[in-house]
């Protein structure tokens, strides 16, 4: 508190006058990408209380491809601070899958996996890690997937900070 004259006003801290800082996660986790996705799910039957039950559960492909990049992931929050991020989101991912004989760098894939469906996937594995808080608070999204070596994901999420 300062006093001017008989007047007392509060200082405002400097934290509060500094401007938000933004904050990002981004890396290259260099795999070949799995080509199942999110609706790889088996049903199945279980009794309840004396009733048959309809349910579903991830596959064993699928749950095998989570494993496979489950490292990777964890990878990326280790060499992050200030995690999980809590504020609206962008996320910028680049899945490229090794060029082979058939097809040139950089040429945009346009056959399987389905492109949103591989997302969920790998959006999960990011909430289950801790690198962001709730898939939910992903409101931007910049995708692409080709053939380009060397394979793996580049991906990015930073805040957006609103006024």
């Amino acid at each position: 508190m300062r006093s001017l004259g008989s007047m007392r006003y509060a200082t405002m801290p400097k934290a509060a006058m500094m401007p938000r800082k933004k904050r990002s996660v981004s890396g290259f986790l260099p795999f070949v990408p799995p080509t199942v996705t999110h609706n790889d799910l088996e049903a199945y039957t279980t009794k309840r209380k004396g009733r048959t039950v309809a349910c579903i559960r991830k596959s064993d492909r699928l749950r095998a491809a989570e494993d496979m990049m489950w490292p990777y992931v964890l990878r990326l929050k280790e060499s992050s601070w200030g995690l999980p991020l809590r504020r609206p989101v962008r996320e910028t991912l680049k899945i490229s899958w090794p060029c082979g004989e058939s097809h040139e760098q950089g040429e945009p894939r346009s056959d399987a996996p389905d492109l949103d469906n591989w997302v969920k996937t790998f959006n999960d594995l990011c909430e289950r890690a801790g690198i962001i808080s709730c898939d939910a608070h992903i409101v931007e999204e910049h995708l692409y997937k080709a053939w380009a070596e060397p394979a793996g994901v580049y991906v990015k999420f930073e805040e957006i900070i609103w006024p």
